[in-house]
């Protein structure tokens, strides 16, 4: 197995284990990482991976894709710990998630494989209007590599 198959396989993993760790009972999150269709636009590519038509989709272009997406996953995937709502809690500060350069550790690491599975040539922001509904809020990333183009979507719905 090469080192993008099992770096794909390994983000993957990781977002999934997140997305329960932030999980509440009256709501989830789903952080995940597709592989989208081959189709010669991005907005293309996304309307088929939704399977049809009924959706208007905008890409914009990202300048400095690996400082965005370390700004959604430090936003995304430690909301387990945000005081402001029901939160998971570490009085003594024991563990490596409550200071900031365990955090900092995890999103160095999420970046390079990231960085690993795709190789990306282009990386655009998607906003997506649908008929029906979709999540109650969400980040949408496509990554175009040489060989593919992939969907990085973190979101939350009740």
């Amino acid at each position: 197995m090469d080192e993008k198959t099992i770096a794909c396989g390994e983000l993957r993993g990781f977002l999934e284990a997140f997305a329960r760790f932030n999980d509440k009972t009256n709501h989830v999150y789903s952080f995940n990482f597709f592989t989208l269709p081959h189709a010669e636009s991005v907005a293309e590519s996304v309307k088929a991976w939704f399977g049809g038509n009924e959706i208007e989709v905008t890409a914009t272009a990202v300048e400095d894709w690996q400082a965005i997406v370390r700004g959604l996953f430090g936003r995304w995937l430690f909301q387990f710990q945000d005081l402001r709502s029901d939160h998971l809690a570490d009085p003594r500060r024991s563990f490596s998630l409550s200071d900031d350069s365990g955090r900092n550790a995890i999103l160095d690491w999420l970046i390079a494989t990231l960085d690993k599975a795709v190789r990306p040539t282009m990386v655009w922001s998607i906003a997506v209007v649908t008929t029906w509904f979709y999540e109650c809020a969400w980040d949408d990333l496509v990554f175009d590599s040489p060989e593919e183009r992939f969907l990085l979507h973190l979101g939350v719905s009740d």
